[in-house]
């Protein structure tokens, strides 16, 4: 089975991160950096 079990997976991205990572093509730690300077920390719970 390839699937990884449910306590190895990593915590799924913020919607925020996802979009930032996208339009901009940054990495997972530079898109969080740059959510939480521009939304706050707000931004990662919804």
């Amino acid at each position: 089975m390839t699937a990884l079990p449910l306590r190895s997976r990593p915590a799924p991205l913020p919607p925020i991160v996802r979009r930032i990572m996208h339009n901009h093509g940054l990495s997972e730690p530079s898109a969080r950096a740059v959510a939480s300077l521009a939304n706050g920390e707000a931004a990662f719970h919804g």
